[in-house]
């Protein structure tokens, strides 16, 4: 009981908001049993309440970031935000503490991977849907329905002249609300699928995951794609050799030919391609001196600036938990009628609200854990954990990236899943050969 109660709680995180009655989602009310089935073995026990023996003890840094955070609440500007940000993070806590204590045993969280991996399949055909038709999931910006959920329907048509609207109309957001996330959420699990052993099914899903991506317009997300399937392709798959030469010769003229098609294609194609097809141009836009104008690329730029103006002002210490998008560090950077932005840079919201202390130590248990992974991979004799090892270290290098994609990661539960897979990972490592390394 439970273990199917907390496995239950992983597969709501999953489904976060695509499972919810405005505020409230299904996972909160999992965790309220979870808790309440906690007080009660603690009464029942007389006050001891065991939890299972780990073999390391990294997972306990993330109560240290979340002690800091709570610290960085005697200087913040905006106690309201600082709180609701302590609370995304306690539950992001909760997530990977939850999967650390739930996976005694490989082949318990492999299950609980591979529930994961059928949600979002269905996710994939649900997105799939969503951009090549007018279907939209009930929870969604653009659903008449979400009404009834607790939500406001966020697309207007009489303010939108055609092509805005069929642009908008075609953006697919699965169970995550926007499209950003919907393809950070797919990048971060795509590993999972990567190293299974079914050839037909990995090529299927990572192309499928490739066309949701597309149509996010998310270009960030195109670069994580690109970024894990390359790595695998290079360094994890079984002919290493031969891929790494197709790839080479793929992306070089990927290069040259991607601006002619682009241009030659111009006014013929849906607007989401297209603006896929201009990444490149996006990144030169990031780089160059041209004046701020508004557009998505620009903006990032000014809270780049913004963000490193401000990290400065408070002598690196950080502004406070959640307050990085406040106006008073981004002027120039907010929407008209909006009191603050999301800077959608997950590592840059981490130094300006936390400092860079908090991002310094945070890297290196980040790097730490990474490295543990790719060793435990190739020390561990059990499939399963190599499994598990290989498909960690692969979606926490997609992370570096795909967490710069969208507003903010730190309400999206898949990045707190993954690290929590990857702590128990180890955990699963050290038990099964103990020798394989020091004790962590």
């Amino acid at each position: 009981m439970k273990q199917a109660l907390l496995r239950l709680f992983i597969v709501s995180s999953f489904l976060g908001l695509g499972v919810s009655l405005g505020p409230v989602y299904l996972s909160h009310l999992v965790l309220v049993g979870i808790v309440a089935a906690g007080l009660v073995t603690l009464v029942r026990d007389r006050g001891r309440l065991v939890l299972p023996r780990t073999a390391s003890n990294l997972h306990l840094f993330l109560a240290l970031l979340l002690a800091w955070y709570l610290v960085t609440c005697l200087w913040s500007p905006n106690k309201d935000a600082s709180l609701r940000y302590l609370c995304y993070l306690a539950f992001g806590c909760a997530i990977s503490w939850v999967v650390v204590y739930h996976a005694e045993s490989p082949s318990r969280l492999t299950t609980t991977i591979n529930i994961l991996l059928a949600v979002m399949g269905l996710e994939i055909v649900l997105a799939l849907f969503e951009a090549l038709t007018t279907l939209r999931y009930p929870i969604s910006p653009q659903s008449p329905l979400v009404g009834y959920f607790g939500r406001e329907m966020l697309l207007e048509p009489w303010s939108m002249d055609q092509t805005t609207l069929a642009t908008v109309t075609s953006y697919p957001t699965g169970f995550r609300w926007n499209p950003n996330n919907l393809a950070t959420v797919l990048n971060l699990f795509l590993p999972f699928v990567l190293f299974r052993g079914e050839r037909w099914l990995k090529a299927i899903a990572a192309l499928a995951i490739l066309v949701v991506i597309v149509m996010t317009s998310s270009k960030m997300n195109l670069a994580a794609w690109m970024l894990i399937v390359a790595i695998y392709l290079t360094f994890f798959s079984k002919r290493r050799g031969l891929y790494a030469i197709t790839l080479a010769l793929s992306m070089a003229a990927a290069v040259f030919a991607l601006p002619l098609v682009s241009h030659s294609l111009e006014g013929r194609i849906p607007r989401t391609l297209d603006e896929a097809l201009h990444g490149w141009e996006a990144v030169a836009r990031f780089f160059s001196d041209e004046e701020y104008v508004g557009d998505s690329v620009t903006l990032r730029r000014q809270y780049l600036i913004n963000g490193l103006e401000a990290i400065a002002e408070t002598n690196g210490l950080g502004v406070g938990a959640g307050c990085s998008g406040e106006e008073m560090y981004q002027k120039g950077a907010i929407s008209p009628g909006a009191s603050r932005a999301s800077l959608h840079n997950y590592w840059l919201e981490m130094a300006v609200d936390g400092g860079l202390l908090l991002v310094a130590l945070f890297w290196l248990w980040y790097g730490y854990i990474l490295v543990r992974l790719l060793q435990f991979r190739k020390k561990v004799s059990d499939p399963s954990i190599r499994y598990l090892n290989s498909a960690s270290a692969l979606s926490m290098i997609g992370m570096t990236v795909a967490a710069m994609a969208a507003s903010s990661v730190v309400y999206e539960s898949a990045m707190w899943l993954i690290y929590g897979v990857a702590l128990a990972s180890i955990n699963l490592s050290l038990k099964c050969d103990p020798c394989a390394g020091a004790a962590t």
